[in-house]
């Protein structure tokens, strides 16, 4: 495939040297000391990336605004220049949109700037860790997608050709939900394990240790038993017995454990909605 891509950061950057292997790769970014630096072919001019390719793949940056909210506009603007660029090239172009970005976006901009134009569009998340990108990408735990038609869905199998993992098709709204929802589930992870090794602490227990074993049970704690959203709350005696028994013992060293403390009083609005 001839692929122009968009945003030269660290994704877009990864995808360009990564893919230049395979595809004819065209990097584009507004700042032109990115582009200079860039490893494949370069340029700040959008309307030669998107007439000398076939496909595009959009990977700008969408910070967060100062409410905690996704700005969109650097998105909004590409598609904005996209659109008119398109207008004048005339044959189709397919977009495999890797941002993350609010369930909706992706249908929004074909709204906004497609609609009436000659394009396929998916939305295809990446799920990178910032030390081992490469390796992500070539090794990832699924391939999730939204398609608008079949062009698009060839694209995002041609994209990944090679790559051993279970691709899966869901809509637009799901597949943009799931990188957040992914990482919310990373930083609580992460919030647990450091909760519980302060704990381990006040009590000279060896952390590391206790994580580690807890690690090795596949069935129930590294598992997907519990990950159902039947909007159930947990009940019986041993969950809430032990839970209260270690947030005891927790006061008692005078920890503050602002996520373990407050899973009672989440699963108690569960109780109360159901009722």
């Amino acid at each position: 495939m001839k692929i122009s891509i968009f945003g030269l950061g660290y994704v877009g950057s990864m995808l360009c040297e990564v893919l230049s292997d395979k595809h004819d790769i065209i990097g584009v970014d507004i700042d032109e000391e990115k582009v200079k630096n860039a490893k494949v072919e370069a340029t700040t001019d959008l309307k030669k990336a998107i007439i000398e390719t076939d496909t595009s793949i959009i990977c700008v940056g969408t910070p967060e605004n100062i409410d905690g909210s996704v700005n969109l506009n650097y998105i909004n603007n590409v598609f904005e220049d996209i659109s008119e660029v398109l207008k004048i090239k005339k044959k189709h172009h397919t977009f495999i949109i890797r941002s993350t970005i609010p369930a909706g976006t992706t249908e929004l901009m074909i709204k906004k700037y497609l609609t009436s134009l000659d394009v396929s569009v998916s939305y295809n998340p990446e799920f990178f860790r910032e030390a081992t990108a490469v390796k992500d990408f070539l090794n990832p735990p699924f391939i999730i997608y939204a398609a608008t038609d079949k062009k698009a869905e060839k694209a995002v199998k041609e994209l990944h050709k090679g790559i051993d993992a279970e691709i899966i098709k869901i809509d637009f709204k799901e597949a943009e939900s799931m990188k957040m929802i992914c990482n919310v589930f990373h930083a609580l992870k992460v919030v647990f394990a450091n909760e519980i090794g302060r704990f381990c602490k006040a009590y000279s227990l060896d952390g590391m240790r206790i994580m580690e074993v807890f690690c090795k049970d596949k069935q129930l704690n590294i598992s997907p038993y519990y990950l159902k959203p039947t909007g159930k709350p947990y009940g019986g005696h041993c969950l809430p017995k032990d839970l209260r028994s270690f947030i005891d013992l927790s006061k008692k060293k005078k920890l503050d454990l602002p996520v373990l403390f407050n899973v009672e009083t989440s699963n108690e609005k569960c109780v109360r909605e159901k009722k």
